[in-house]
């Protein structure tokens, strides 16, 4: 099969900004945006080769009593009714100001703080699925952030040391995430986008950057996420059960993220340098989808990569290993009609690239 869609995007805006230095080392920093779309759709999933017209003219006039042919080549998507829908047009229009207000202080040139206060938005939009059923392609309204952030970055030691922090909240409303759409009889709940009325991020992340030796560099990295469903959301779980997800973690969001890189480089000759390093990501379990289905539990999971190359003049040759301890992760789990499936990550995966510098 494939899927057939046009997407048109007429979209009109206007911006202005304006920092304002209250001293020489204290900036207030403001900008606002409004900005205006028209989001034009026209899609289905269509047929090559025959053999899914067929099956979907079948299953149409089983469904509906009335015997339908569904040519080949044509589109399959079918309506509410379950007759076939022909290509689906929708449009949605919308517009919404944006702004953002910021304070920064520096004490010295190695050292800023930071805090500021963001109204955003993201544009509705309409699922990229392979639609069976016409109210999977029901778009998603734009998505509106509050978002609260304060935070540092030092430079220590004449630049031996790099540091950043932050801290920060996120106010959402209507937040598009992947779930489930409830397409009645006979498909029940199938994969599509829906809004979340309201919910929220606490989180916060810190960076060390260390270059004790102009041959070592060593970055450090954590990531510190809280998100929830704020308040009561009645919504489909993956098997068709009406669940309330208040209180519940955004899909696919780990509470920790830990990330370490390591490279090590000489000279040794003219415009010629070789260079050994290594890194390592960890992020902590969550679930692929709302309900809290252990079917869906996606598990916590440390990968190791390994590199080493040489530098010469414009050329580059380096090889590689990704996932060197061969660990089976999974990255994303769905259920489609009556399976449990679930995506796992690449193995380990050994390789050479070469780099030209023009």
């Amino acid at each position: 099969f494939s899927l057939n869609n046009r997407q048109q995007i007429d979209t009109l805006a206007g911006f202005a900004a304006v920092d304002w230095d209250l001293s020489a080392k204290l900036t207030l920093q403001g900008a606002i945006r409004y900005t205006d779309q028209n989001h034009g759709f026209d899609g289905c999933i269509e047929d090559r080769g025959g053999g899914l017209a067929r099956a979907f003219s079948f299953l149409s006039s089983n469904l509906t009593g009335t015997a339908v042919t569904i040519a080949p080549g044509s589109c399959v998507t079918l309506n509410a009714a379950n007759f076939p829908a022909g290509r689906i047009s929708r449009q949605l229009n919308e517009n919404n100001t944006s702004w953002r207000v910021s304070l920064n202080y520096k004490p010295n040139d190695d050292v800023l703080l930071y805090a500021n206060a963001t109204k955003g938005y993201k544009s509705g939009s309409f699922p990229l699925v392979p639609a069976v059923s016409e109210p999977q392609l029901t778009p998603v309204v734009q998505e509106s952030l509050m978002a609260f952030e304060a935070g540092f970055k030092a430079a220590l030691a004449d630049n031996v040391v790099s540091i950043s922090g932050a801290g920060f909240y996120y106010q959402y409303k209507n937040k598009q995430i992947f779930g489930y759409v409830n397409t009645g009889f006979p498909f029940g709940n199938l994969p599509g986008l829906v809004n979340v009325p309201d919910s929220s991020v606490t989180g916060a992340e810190l960076e060390l950057l260390l270059r004790p030796t102009t041959a070592l560099r060593v970055s450090l990295g954590a990531t510190y996420i809280d998100s929830k469903v704020d308040k009561t959301f009645l919504t489909p779980d993956p098997f068709a059960n009406i669940v309330d997800i208040r209180g519940e973690a955004f899909p696919n969001t780990p509470k920790w993220q830990f990330v370490g890189d390591a490279e090590y480089g000489f000279d040794v000759a003219t415009d010629t340098r070789i260079y050994l390093g290594g890194s390592v990501r960890y992020r902590s379990s969550s679930y692929a989808a709302f309900g809290r289905n252990p079917q869906f539990v996606i598990e916590d999971y440390a990968l190791v990569d390994l590199r080493a190359g040489a530098e010469f003049g414009r050329f580059r040759a380096e090889i590689w290993g990704r996932n060197v301890t061969n660990q089976r992760y999974i990255t994303q789990a769905a259920h489609i009609i009556d399976t449990v499936g679930v995506f796992t990550g690449p193995p380990a995966t050994y390789g050479l690239t070469l780099g030209y510098k023009w």
